[in-house]
């Protein structure tokens, strides 16, 4: 169907980004004539987007991508576990963003997959919904808990709540192609 073809096509895409991060994140190191010392480093300390100059717009970008090559994953048939290494190629470019305005999402909706995958059909439904009230109740709290205190941590949290407001309105403004890769700063303030 057209659908499979274009999140095919998505992923595919976003496997040839992942892999020019990831071997931009592993070469660097190579520069410094010392390798082995210096690759967790380099790794660990850089944020790094080789296809464009926003780190978090690359995180959300191989988030999504991570996410449909999960969703082709979950399909049926022999091939679908040819899903499995544009999967890691996106998480690992994900995790060398080090944009935890993706990274987060990202663990909760594969959380959520994992447990619809393990959880079986006949009798789960009560541990999805507890889940999902706990996950609810805790998210809760946590913004309502953003608007006490003055701590450096409160006053980041903060402003990533006001973010992730931002974020919100102009999804709901263009819930279907989005406002596009790094246009957050100009339509953030629509």
């Amino acid at each position: 169907t057209f659908r499979r073809q274009l999140a095919r096509i998505v992923v595919l895409s976003a496997t040839g980004a992942a892999a020019l991060n990831v071997v931009a994140a592993v070469t660097a190191p190579l520069e410094t004539g010392a390798w082995a010392e210096s690759i967790w480093r380099y790794l660990s300390q850089r944020r790094w987007t080789f296809h464009v100059g926003d780190v978090n717009a690359a995180g959300a970008y191989f988030a999504m991508a991570s996410l449909v090559a999960l969703g082709l994953l979950q399909g049926s048939g022999r091939r679908r576990l040819w899903w499995l290494l544009p999967f890691a190629a996106a998480t690992a470019a994900l995790w060398l963003t080090g944009s935890a305005s993706a990274q987060l999402p990202w663990l909760l909706v594969v959380a959520a997959v994992a447990v619809r995958s393990f959880v079986p059909s006949s009798g789960g439904r009560p541990l999805q919904v507890a889940a999902a009230v706990l996950i609810l109740v805790a998210g809760v709290g946590f913004w309502l808990a953003l608007g006490r205190g003055s701590s450096a941590a409160t006053t980041s949290l903060a402003f990533r709540r006001s973010f992730n407001e931002a974020s919100l309105r102009m999804w709901a403004s263009r819930p279907v192609f989005g406002v596009g890769v790094g246009q957050y700063r100009l339509w953030s303030a629509h």
